[in-house]
């Protein structure tokens, strides 16, 4: 279970923020620079002319284009029990997954067959007793909110479709006599279920409200032993004010990222004053998509620099033909906006409805082809196997 649901935060991320990367097919990571890439431009038709002794067709509709939302500002600086995390992700996974251009993607089913394929999770069992056909990563949660500070330091707050008492009675009596062992254990005053899995990973999972869940990886003796249900931020499950940026779909935040270890890579320094930053990020869905980013880099010049370099990088002929290689124009690079003001430097994207559509397109493309050329690898240096 812990696997599914890494893969599939994991995922997302990538999806939101494959909007505003450019990246080689082969590439492995991705930085949280101003680099963006765009999608393929969908040529609009024009419209019919009148025929004789007719009036004229009317003006095409054009697609509806995301709003472009106030940028609030957080209101916490840091969680009660956690102080300030490196990083969190905040997810309307159903929002997300009911967005045109997510759909095309191919990626929903990806992970909805991630779900069904996990060994350790018996889906069918958990639905039966639910009383429901769970077959959708959407049916267990609506959307989940991500706190940690490494890969093995996570803490997830998940919404559910239903309640929570149901859920963890369903988890207990599945299993039963199985190799995954789920024991009570409290939290302060309310009862929850510590689930120890074959391999030993431990898990610690709380109701915080009707339909919400606070899943703990790891051990996490001091922040149980910290966490009072009913107060604070994640014994409430009040995290809203931790995220800018207002109602938005996808909202990321990067602290104390090591920019200057990043700024001397290959031993020289591209851009001076650069040390360590802060990101805020967020996607709106709509029928289209906006993306918009903040880099606090706690330095004027290092900001402006910062916007100049990434204006320079729109306008190489490497990174167009880069872009061509992967099936998108370049020519929508015109849509990236990039400014500074004092210490930040921001970014912006955005993609009407058949723009969004072009890029998914592309997206499921890589998908499977990375499908296709998956498979058994082999030393280079062995011989191939007789048949």
């Amino acid at each position: 279970m812990k696997k599914s649901l890494w893969f599939l935060l994991i995922s997302l991320i990538s999806l939101s923020l494959s909007v505003g990367c450019n990246k080689k097919k082969d590439e492995k990571t991705a930085s949280p620079g101003p680099e963006m890439g765009a999608a393929p431009v969908v040529a609009e038709m024009a419209p019919p002319a009148p025929a004789p002794d007719m009036k004229p067709a009317p003006e095409p509709v054009a697609a509806p284009v995301p709003p472009v939302l106030p940028s609030s500002p957080a209101t916490l600086t840091a969680l009660a029990e956690l102080g300030t995390p490196l990083f969190a992700v905040h997810v309307e996974l159903a929002t997300v997954f009911d967005s045109p251009a997510f759909k095309a993607t191919g990626l929903e089913d990806k992970l909805n067959a991630e779900m069904n394929d996990d060994k350790d999770f018996p889906q069918a069992a958990i639905g039966a007793c639910l009383g429901i056909d769970l077959k959708r990563v959407t049916d267990l949660t609506t959307a989940v909110t991500v706190f940690g500070n490494k890969e093995e330091d996570i803490v997830i707050l998940a919404k559910l479709p239903l309640e929570a008492e149901k859920m963890f009675g369903c988890l207990n009596q599945v299993s039963k006599g199985g190799k995954t062992r789920v024991a009570e254990e409290m939290f302060g005053t309310t009862k929850g279920y510590k689930v120890t899995a074959k391999d030993g990973d431990v898990t610690h999972f709380v109701g915080v409200g009707k339909n919400m869940v606070l899943i703990i990886i790891g051990e996490r003796k001091d922040l149980i032993a910290k966490l009072k249900v009913g107060e604070g931020h994640l014994g409430k499950g009040d995290v809203a004010g931790y995220f800018p940026g207002g109602p938005q779909a996808v909202k990321v935040v990067l602290r104390n990222l090591p920019l200057e270890k990043m700024n001397k890579e290959g031993g020289k320094v591209q851009i001076p004053n650069l040390k360590n930053g802060d990101l805020d990020g967020w996607v709106h869905v709509a029928d289209g998509v906006k993306l918009e980013a903040k880099l606090d880099t706690k330095d004027p010049k290092a900001a402006e620099a910062l916007i100049a370099m990434g204006t320079i990088m729109k306008g190489l002929t490497q990174i167009k033909e880069e872009m061509k290689e992967i099936g998108m124009d370049p020519g929508l690079l015109d849509l990236i906006k990039l400014a500074a003001t004092g210490n930040i430097a921001s970014l912006s994207v955005e993609l009407d409805a058949a723009k969004a559509l072009a890029l998914a397109g592309t997206i499921k493309k890589q998908l499977l082809d990375e499908v296709s050329s998956s498979g058994p690898k082999t030393e280079e240096s062995a011989p191939a196997s007789p048949k």
